[in-house]
């Protein structure tokens, strides 16, 4: 199934909605796990898709698959997420520059400082 970003941001929106909509107690983790897919709110207190990366007593470390930050999130405060919210693809993917060289002559170029040498500028 292909989804372009607009379609994605709106399922956001309708996670958020969703989740919004509901009382606190309804669908609350039981037994969360390291690796649960789950709902929670970020920081701007609207619910995201995450992923518990660590549980330290009544707290979880999760990672919000759509913005790729983590937070520190109460047990309580975890939902289980609706099937049909994991269709859609996470919005941030894990990226690498291969081959990749910046020496400090290239970022000088682009910042237009010249670089002297004694024998005369650098290149």
């Amino acid at each position: 199934m292909l989804f372009s970003l607009q379609a994605q941001l709106a399922e956001l929106d309708n996670i958020d909605n969703y989740y919004s909509s509901l009382p606190e107690s309804e669908l609350t983790i039981t037994n969360p796990q390291v690796g649960t897919a789950c709902v929670t709110r970020f920081t701007d207190q609207r619910f995201y898709r995450s992923k518990i990366t660590a549980i330290n007593g009544n707290m979880a470390s999760v990672l919000f698959v759509d913005n790729g930050k983590s937070e520190e999130i109460p047990l309580s405060q975890l939902r289980q997420i609706e099937p049909r919210f994991v269709v859609c693809p996470k919005l941030v993917r894990a990226t690498s520059l291969w081959n990749f060289f910046l020496s400090i002559f290239n970022v000088m170029a682009v910042l237009g400082v010249g670089v002297s040498f004694e024998g005369g500028e650098a290149d």
